[in-house]
């Protein structure tokens, strides 16, 4: 027996578990939703909500997406963030989605030169 007609019926068992492990968003979503505050405070800084993107902005985000290409065509990240600024230059973008278990959040945040995303549920701004 060679090596591949020992790795065909892996693969296909391998599939066809991955197939019937996989489970659907449901049709409806839970009716949740998030205010979104004018500023809140977290970790001994203050955030203000911006109004819009400004070019800093889409600079800050070209250059977070250049380096995590990976995530460039991620359904958590579309759409135009809420944007938040704390002092001249710490970002914080917020794109904030419905799902079944409530509201899923992404956040990538730009501080002393670095980028830090992260992730949860629920509200990100208490």
């Amino acid at each position: 027996m060679t090596s591949n007609a020992i790795l065909k019926p892996f693969f296909f068992a391998a599939a066809c578990v991955v197939v019937v492990g996989c489970q659907s968003e449901p049709e409806t979503l839970p009716d949740v939703t998030v205010t979104v505050p004018d500023q809140f405070d977290s970790g001994g800084q203050t955030w203000q909500k911006q109004a819009n993107l400004q070019q800093a902005d889409n600079d800050c985000l070209t250059r977070f997406f250049a380096r995590n290409q990976g995530i460039v065509d991620s359904p958590e990240f579309e759409g135009q963030p809420t944007v938040f600024l704390s002092g001249k230059n710490d970002r914080r973008f917020y794109w904030l989605r419905a799902a079944a278990d409530g509201i899923v959040w992404r956040c990538v945040e730009f501080k002393n030169r670095k980028f830090s995303p992260t992730d949860g549920t629920g509200n990100p701004f208490q």
